[in-house]
Parts: structure tokens; sequence; C-alpha cells
């Protein structure tokens, strides 16, 4: 609650002019003046008396019709803001660079509303988190001056010691670069904290050995005292030292940074409720996780704190919840543990900052003239010290929920009813556990499951959830239901279909109902023929309209091909694709045309009546059909990744190039899901690869290209898979106890290229691999003349080859039996002579 009693800003406001103005204007009849109160924590450091302060944050409406209803964005003007516009929506204000400027400069939570009444006069207050403007240029209050690394230079960069010659600054800068040049021998992070504190110290007994005199009129002329001095030094000193410092930590915190990142990753799609959290939150921690966001790009410990302490602030921006023993932050923050736990936990988890235990661990042990072990920034850091623990130690058990929710946003937004039916059935048994699962279930935005469906304009899945038992009045984090999403969308039939289910008008954040958002929006932008549902009625429509606006874009850059294409209307689809006057090679915003969605839902007669169409107009669909979206993707992408096998087969007959690369370096069928369209994907791939280079489907054979080397130069030597299979039979026939490898088995000996797959080339490039290393690498083959003769000839004569091979056996024995004679002398008496 605001205590106005023990707001410095509020204080000194009603002994100022402005106060009496407010008063006379609502004399006057003008009772729509607000006056904008900033939380008594955020004013820490700020003069309240700098002229126009307390005037830019009195708002007054302005007369703009248009826009200043009770159903949108309240627009007001600041009195001392200029031509600033303010507009207020629920629980927000955003202040506008220019009156009529979209570009927003700054937002602010409000906290709460009062109706302040006094002696007969009544005027609005809103708590906002933070002042719409700052004292004017000149000397940087205490609390700014800790954001900038000037402040040092500016302070002290004129200062001389008398004794040395040499600026106060350039002394500082003398022990940062002594402990740049040491700190690269530090063998512990511990060494390494206990060396900055040092270096601290010597830079205060630098400031200290100022006179006295000369330093107390530095300090008045800053309007700073002697501690908020230190604090600044410390700032300049960690600025100056950061990259050493930190890469040192995050090396060594690399293992534990590195396990954080992967348990965050497995648990991204952790959501509030969840974690048995109200959605009243969402819109917090949507400001919170934007905020903390920022925390990796700060260089210095209390820069680091301060993003962490914002961050919780705009937590608690629009929280009403209070527990029995709530912990208070700066006074006028306040979070109960109990909600303040599991909500750092969805910020870290949003955020995904990079190496966050080493930012812990810099600003727990690299802060030494703040309190960080204490008070509010110990509260905030062990906070956080605990999410970090709990993520690392629980994120096994919560990726099994996190994987449910992806399968089932998944099946939701490629509108796959069939996969939508089987996981729920899988899952559920019971039907009061079934609702509940699924109520629980939302994306990042808090959009739920039937707010999803909705944005997917998937009728059959609303009609599914509905059944279900889901409520169509769910709320995500800007409070939107499904009405207001269908609304927007224009789609008249789900609208119908949720009102019969209950569902009721409410505003969302910004005050609109779905009737307002839908006259607005004027239903996205859609024609009448976007609108259509069956064939008869656009028959109908194009009887009484005519064809001119039969390929008009929504809102979403979408003709009635694609927008009916994307909502599965598929024999309005094909009723559209023989209409001549219809652009079949229209694409959406996103550079998707109608192959993109058709494959991406896998309507496979509609990609076959596309292709049909246009090989009838221009003789090739082969352009058409490999056009790129906005990150590159083919229509072989968009239906590989989901797995239609049929859609892939389609396109592939109609010239779709496998090997084409989106903007992530990956070919369809790097993106496929389903083994079976990633091996014919890959097939596809190798085949055309031999037909660029000439090689014909019967005539092509699997050979490995050796190199050798011969006065200085490479030659390539072409062995195929048979060679290496009488290669290994001409050692077996020279050595025929040794063991060999296989070569054979993967495929067939003269299979042709239609058959090969890239797995099974590595695969078999592989064990062949494996069995030269072998050969070449066993001790009784290495330095036989067959092995290298096999890998240095240009071309074999086998019938040689073989019968060398079968000599050298024989000199072999011959050798043997000659060195070693089947009798040996003297056998008894040497026998007899071991028996004693």
């Amino acid at each position: 609650m605001v205590r106005l009693e023990s707001n410095a800003f509020f204080a000194h406001f009603v002994k100022t002019s402005e106060f009496s103005l407010l008063k006379n204007s609502y004399a006057r009849g003008d009772r729509q003046w607000i006056l904008l109160v900033p939380q008594q924590s955020s004013l820490v450091g700020i003069d309240v008396g700098v002229a126009g302060f307390t005037a830019a944050h009195i708002l007054v409406p302005t007369r703009d019709e248009t826009t200043n209803t009770r159903h949108s964005l309240r627009r007001y003007r600041s009195l001392g803001l200029g031509s600033r516009r303010v507009d207020l929506g629920i629980g927000f204000l955003l202040v506008k660079d220019a009156f009529d400027s979209a570009d927003v400069s700054q937002e602010v939570n409000i906290l709460e509303s009062v109706l302040y009444s006094e002696n007969g006069v009544t005027f609005s207050i809103l708590c906002i988190s933070e002042p719409l403007s700052l004292p004017s240029p000149g000397i940087l209050p205490p609390q700014e001056m800790h954001d900038s690394i000037l402040s040092v230079a500016r302070i002290l960069g004129s200062v001389k010691n008398s004794r040395t010659n040499l600026t106060i600054l350039d002394e500082i800068n003398k022990e940062i670069d002594s402990f740049n040049d040491r700190v690269l021998e530090m063998q512990s992070l511990i060494a390494m904290g206990t060396e900055m504190k040092h270096t601290l110290d010597a830079c205060f007994n630098i400031i200290n050995k100022i006179e006295q005199k000369m330093l107390n009129a530095i300090l008045e002329e800053s309007d700073i005292q002697v501690e908020t001095l230190y604090q600044l030094t410390e700032t300049y000193v960690m600025e100056n030292t950061y990259e050493l410092t930190y890469f040192l930590i995050s090396k060594e915190l690399r293992q534990r940074d590195s396990e954080f990142a992967a348990a965050v990753i497995s648990i991204e799609s952790l959501d509030l409720v969840q974690l048995g959290i109200s959605s009243r939150f969402g819109e917090s921690l949507m400001r919170a996780v934007k905020e903390f966001s920022h925390i990796s790009t700060l260089r210095t410990p209390f820069e680091k704190i301060k993003c962490l302490m914002k961050s919780i602030r705009l937590l608690n921006a629009k929280t009403t919840r209070r527990s029995s023993s709530p912990t208070r932050l700066n006074g006028d923050v306040v979070l109960s543990s109990d909600v303040l736990v599991p909500l750092l936990v969805l910020i870290v988890i949003r955020s995904n900052v990079q190496n966050l235990p080493s930012s812990l661990y810099y600003m727990q042990h690299f802060s030494f003239e703040h309190d960080v072990e204490g008070g509010e920034y110990g509260y905030a850091l062990s906070s956080l010290e605990g999410v970090i623990s709990y993520i690392l130690t629980s994120s096994p058990g919560l990726a099994e929920v996190c994987a449910k929710n992806k399968e089932l946003l998944g099946a939701i937004e490629r509108s796959d009813v069939a996969a939508l039916s089987s996981f729920m059935d899988a899952s559920m048994n019971e039907v009061d556990e079934s609702q509940r699962f699924l109520e629980i279930r939302s994306n990042v935005q808090g959009d739920g499951l039937l707010i999803l469906a909705c944005r997917v304009s998937s009728i059959d899945i609303v009609k599914l959830l509905l059944q279900k038992g889901l409520k169509a009045t769910s709320q995500n984090y800007n409070l939107e239901t499904s009405l207001h999403i269908a609304a927007v969308r224009g789609d008249s039939f789900i609208l119908q279909l949720l009102l019969e289910n209950n569902a009721k008008s409410s505003y969302d954040i910004f005050g609109y109902t779905p009737f307002l958002r839908c006259v607005e929006n004027k239903h996205a932008g859609m024609t009448a023929f976007h609108l259509c549902r069956d064939e008869q009625t656009l028959s109908k429509l194009i009887e009484l309209l005519g064809l001119s606006s039969i390929n008009d874009r929504n809102n979403e850059g979408l003709t009635p091909l694609l927008h009916h294409c994307q909502r599965g209307n598929v024999d309005l689809v094909m009723a559209l694709i023989q209409l001549p006057q219809v652009d079949y090679k229209a694409i959406d915003y996103a550079g998707r045309g109608v192959l993109h969605i058709a494959g991406f839902r896998g309507y496979t007669l509609i990609v076959e009546a596309v292709i049909t169409r246009i090989e009838a107009e221009s003789g090739t669909s082969a352009a058409f059909i490999n056009a790129l979206s906005v990150r590159g993707n083919t229509a072989l992408h968009a239906a590989a990744e989901p797995g239609h096998f049929e859609v892939a087969k389609a396109l592939i007959r109609g010239g779709a190039k496998a090997g084409v690369k989106n903007l992530e370096g990956k070919v369809a069928g790097d993106t496929a899901k389903e083994g079976e369209v990633r091996e014919y994907l890959d097939s596809q791939v190798f085949l055309s690869r031999a037909k660029k280079e000439g090689i014909g489907k019967q005539g092509f054979k699997f050979s490995m290209s050796l190199k050798r080397l011969e006065e200085g130069s490479i030659f390539d030597v072409k062995r195929t898979l048979r060679d290496f299979e009488f290669f290994r039979q001409q050692i077996l026939v020279e050595y025929p106890n040794v063991f060999l490898p296989t070569v054979t088995g993967i495929v067939a000996m003269d299979a042709p290229i239609a058959s090969y797959t890239t797995i099974l080339v590595r695969q078999l490039v592989n064990r062949l691999n494996e069995f030269l290393s072998y050969v070449l690498n066993h001790p009784s083959l290495m330095e036989n003349i067959l092995v290298w003769d096999f890998l240095s000839t240009q071309s074999l004569d086998k019938e040689l080859d073989l019968r060398n091979a079968k000599q050298r056996s024989t000199d072999m024995l011959e050798m043997i039996t000659s060195s070693f004679p089947p009798v040996v002398d003297g056998l008894e008496a040497t026998q007899a002579k071991f028996t004693k």
C-alpha cells in the first residue's frame, strides 16, 4: 500500500505551486487530472525539488476523442514534459518520444491507484515504479553516478598528487594495470578476490592522501559523501578489470555454467501454473524477464545486482498477494518467499542468461563497498543462488513435464487433431484429471490450449478441447480470452462455438473487448472471400462481387487461398486453385506460399493440384516449388519437419530439390523428425549429386578414393567395394588363419545408387576405414607387399595378384618346413634329461 506521509516526492509536492494548480483544477470541474507518485525506493539520490520535476508527474487528459475512450489506452499529456505523450493502460503507462510518435521512450508500472481527499479537494493518484524524468543536467545525483564509469574520471581526473606529479586517476590506473598483470598468475578465485580487495584498498589509500581541504572541496562540488566516492572508485576499478576477472571466473566455473545451461534448456517450456503460481503474475513476469535478460551485458557486480533488484521490483508491480511474514525490499516492495522463488525460477529460465552461475559468483564475491551478505542485496542474491541450485537438482524431474508441454503445444500449432487425441488418451485416465491436466498447459505468453487453438484457427481442436471440459473464459497474460483471438482473426464459426460454450466478453489489458478488437481490426483485414466457408458460398460471392478482390491480403499477408489453406478448408482451396484469376504464387509476410503451408499441414491433394496447374501453364514447376521463405525454407522443408511422407514424395516428383539448405544450413532431411522421411530425402540428396556428376542410376557403383604419395605429389587410387572384398580374399589365401573384419553386409555388392542413403554410405565408409586401419596395424600384415600393392597400384590385375598370393603362401610353407624339420634329433635324450 502507498504511504503518502512517508513519500519524499509527495511531501515536497504539497508545498509547491503545482499542488495549488491541481486543487484549482478540481474547483473548476476538471477532475480528470492525475498525479503520479514514484515509489519511495526509486527516489534514492534524486532531488525532487529540481524545477519541473513535480510538474512532469501531473497528467492532463487530451481532447483526442478517437483514442480517449474508456476501452482503449487513455491519452494524457504531462505538464512538465512538453509535447511528450503519456498513454495509460491497465497496470502500466507509456511515455512517447513525441506526441504522434509510436516509439516508446519509457515504460513504467502502475503499482496502485489511490483517491486523495483533503478539505473537500479530491484527485486521483497513481503510485508508479519509477519517476518519469530525472533532474536536469549538471552534477549527477549519487544514484546515477554509480552507473557512470566517467564519474571518477570527471571528479579525480584533474586532481594531482604533489609528490608524484601524477593525477589521482593516473595512480589509480597504475594499480589497475598492476592487478591485471598479476591476475593471470592467480591459482584460485579466492586468491583473485583477495588480490582485488588489496587493489581497492590501495586505490582508497590514494584518495585518502588527498589533502583534506581539497578533498572536501571535491566532495562539495560533486554533492556526494566520501563513502559514495569509494563506491564510485570500486565501480571504476571493476569496470577496468572486468575482462580478465570475469574470464577467469567463467573459466573456473565452466562445468557448472554448462550444466546449468543444459538444465535451463531442458525445462524452457515451464510455466506459472505448473509451479503453483497464479497467472495474474504473467504480465509483471514478462517485464521482469525483459529487464533481467540485460544482466549478462553489465560489467560491474553492483550493476548486475541492481538489475536483479529491479527485476524483483517489477515482479511486484501488480502483486496483491501477501503472506503472513512478507519480505520487504526497500520499504515499498513486498513479496512473499513462496511467490518470489518460483517467479525467479521462471525469470531465469525465460531470460536464459549465459554463464549465470559465474555472474552470481561475481556479484557475491567481488562487491566490497556494498553489503551483499545481509539486507535487501543479500536476500536477493541468496534467493538467486537457491534458484540456480533448484534448477540444477530439479530439472530432470521437470523435464518430463516440459516434454509433455512441447508435445501437446506442438500438436495444436500443427492443427494435428489425431496426434492431440492420441496424446491425451495416453496421458489421462479420469475426466477430472483430464480437465486439470489440460488447464495447466500454456506457452510462455500464457496462452492456454484453447487460446492457442484459436490462434491457428483449428475448429476441430477447439471442439475437442471444449469437449474435454476446458473453459472458454480462461485468459493469457494480456487478459485475452479465446473470444478475443477468434474475433481478431474473424473466425465466425469458432466465435459461435465459444459463445455456445458460455464464453463471456471481458476487457483485455489494453481495455478492449472481443467486439472492439473485431471492429478495430476490421476482421483482421478479411474480405468476404476470406470469411466464406464452402464452395457454394464462394460461387455466390463471385456472382455478386466478381473477382476483383480474390487476391486481397488480410493483416497477416494472407490471400484467401493462403488463408483457407492455413485453416484446413481443403475443398475450398481446391476450388480456388481452379480459378485462373487466383494468384497461386502469392506469399505471406513470412515468404510462405501455398506449397509451404499445405506441405506443413500435410495436404497432399493441394500440393498435387498446385503442381498440376503450374506445369499446365509453364511446363515446369521446379523454380516455384523450390522458392524460399524468409527463413530460407522450401516447401520440402515445411513438409519434412512434421513428417508428411506423401507430401514430400509429391514435391520431389514435381521437381523439389532435397539438397537446398535453409538459413540454418539444414537440408530438408535434417529437419525431418520421422526416420522414413529422413532416409528418403537423404537418398534423394545422394541421387541428385550423382546426376550432377553425370552418373546414371544403374551404372553407378560405390568406390573410395585413396591417397598415395609419389615423388612429392598426391595421386588418387580408386577402389570399388568389390576391390575391397577381393583384397580381403587375397589376404585369407596367404594367411588362412588370420582374423579380418568383414567389408560387406551393409549394402549389396552391385547395388545401384538408388538404393543408397547418406546414412548407409557413412556406415559403409566407417567399416572400410576400420578394415584398412586393422590391416595397417596388424604386425604380420603391415609390411606385406599385398597391402602396399592394394594401396598404391593404380589398377589391379586380380588374376596375377591371386596367383602371387598363392605362390607366396606356398613359398612360406616351404620356408617353414626347411627351417624347422619335422624330426628332432636326440629327442629321447632330451626328454630323459628333463625327467631327471
